[in-house]
């Protein structure tokens, strides 16, 4: 065959795949799991058909799954017609270590007292002894390294590639984290042809930075980045949710073109959250929450600011309602309400266990601010919830410091952000909402962040993705 002929045969196999194009989303978090990592991927397995692409996804059974997060049936709404594969997470190092300290635990609680006195070694907390060591080198080698889903990620390699050449899939999406998923695309990409989009939720070194310091080794830390190097290399595309993120891998990767990396933020489900213009407020100055508290989230500065204001006598409890709906009932290894009452404020403070997405969203809507809590440590990404915050029409409160969060927030004019040092002055933004009754008023403007809308966003993403496929038609003519 001619070499024009043979570039004709090969523009048309793509321009048909294009016509007929299909994309595999894999990742861990997806409904009705109600983790906030799977909005995102459900969101473009429901709009990229209205694009012109069929998707798969493949994500972890329901029964294996990590049910922190609990199970939401209502986030599977719009998702009818779409091939859901779910595979299998195998126990690991994890689970076996888990099961054996419970039994030592079970063991110890049976054995029978002494009425002598149980004499302990007294340990020296400044150094680590070999057995610590010992410890901590397995835990962060064998156990947590990349993350502790790793075993479902190498059990669905396989899946995914007999699910790419059985229905001639020519695009795998991996979401991240769990980063182990993106082992997922980098095994179909050495076994089969397709382009690879490797789509970061959150950051990976930052977040291995972070983690405790019993949890980390120099040798994992080690294994950790050249992992993500792999990525990076080997994904014909990777995707942040922020800016930041793009602009912390742009400069970490600097012989990578930048332009392989882009900034996709998450999205606003604008038809889901409609109708928040004429909804009726609470009473009093209601302050909401909605989702988990964990890695450092807390609402105490704001405890401590309405506890201030009252202390002070320019406010009483009846004036304000917090209320937090998740797992919030405690905050790091304290009860919740124990902090709400040292701040003396327990009877204004209301805690709603986890409840279905359907039911959050009145919850946002009747509020009059909205608590986005973003540790000093994640000031390159943004919690996720924030976008559904921004669409349910209610104002945002931060406790954020200079960062993504911030950013968004200035961006939009969608609220007030507040370093967690700074009570003094959040007091006196509570103090100036109190003041006749002035956060009846607080309302957002939908027009000031309509570029988050999530059908739009998966619109780009489809752009993204024919951007990918052009290149592929260039690569194939000249070769």
């Amino acid at each position: 065959m001619l070499p024009d002929k043979r570039n004709e045969v090969a523009v048309r196999q793509v321009s048909d795949e294009m016509e007929h194009s299909r994309i595999l989303l894999a990742a861990y978090h997806f409904p009705p799991s109600a983790a906030v990592g799977g909005l995102r991927i459900s969101r473009f397995a429901r709009f990229l058909p209205e694009f012109g692409w069929r998707p798969y996804v493949l994500t972890v059974k329901d029964a294996d799954r990590d049910d922190k997060e609990g199970t939401d049936h209502s986030r599977l709404v719009g998702l009818d017609g779409i091939s859901i594969t779910r595979t299998r997470e195998l126990s690991g190092i994890l689970d076996a270590y888990m099961w054996i300290k419970r039994k030592v635990q079970s063991l110890r609680m049976n054995r029978p007292s002494s009425s002598a006195p149980v004499s302990v070694p007294v340990r020296s907390a400044r150094r680590e002894s070999l057995a610590q060591r010992l410890k901590r080198y397995v835990t962060s080698l064998l156990v947590l390294l990349p993350d502790e889903h790793k075993n479902w990620a190498v059990y669905t390699a396989i899946p995914a590639i007999r699910l790419i050449r059985r229905h001639r899939i020519g695009y795998i999406l991996t979401s991240a984290p769990p980063h182990s998923v993106h082992f997922i695309g980098l095994v179909a990409k050495m076994f089969t042809r397709v382009v690879w989009i490797a789509d970061f939720r959150d950051p990976w070194l930052e977040m291995l930075r972070d983690a405790p310091r019993q949890e980390q080794s120099r040798l994992s830390d080690r294994l950790g980045a050249w992992m993500e190097a792999r990525v990076m290399d080997h994904a014909d595309k990777v995707l942040t949710t922020t800016e930041r993120i793009r602009q912390s891998m742009i400069a970490r990767y600097p012989h990578l073109p930048a332009e392989k990396f882009s900034c996709l933020p998450n999205g606003i489900d604008t038809a889901r959250l409609a109708g928040s213009e004429d909804v009726d407020k609470y009473g009093p100055l209601t302050i909401a929450y909605a989702g988990s508290l964990y890695l450092d989230r807390t609402p105490e500065p704001l405890f401590e600011a309405l506890g201030a204001l009252v202390n002070e006598g320019r406010a009483c409890l009846d004036d304000f309602r917090v209320k937090l709906v998740g797992n919030c009932r405690t905050i790091g290894e304290v009860d919740t309400e124990t902090v709400a009452r040292r701040h003396g404020i327990a009877p204004a403070v209301e805690v709603v266990d986890r409840v279905p997405y359907a039911e959050v969203v009145p919850i946002m809507r009747r509020s009059h601010l909205l608590l986005v809590l973003a540790p000093p440590k994640n000031t390159l990404m943004l919690p996720a919830k924030i976008f559904d915050y921004l669409g349910s029409g209610t104002k945002l409160l931060a406790l954020a410091d200079a960062g993504a969060t911030a950013d968004l927030i200035q961006e939009t004019d969608g609220g007030k952000c507040f370093s967690q040092n700074d009570v003094a002055g959040l007091k006196e933004y509570l103090a100036e909402l109190l003041r006749d009754g002035a956060y009846r008023s607080l309302r957002n403007d939908p027009a000031s962040f309509r570029r988050y809308d999530a059908r739009r966003l998966t619109g780009q993403l489809a752009a993204e993705l024919a951007e990918q496929c052009a290149r592929t038609v260039r690569v194939t003519v000249r070769t």
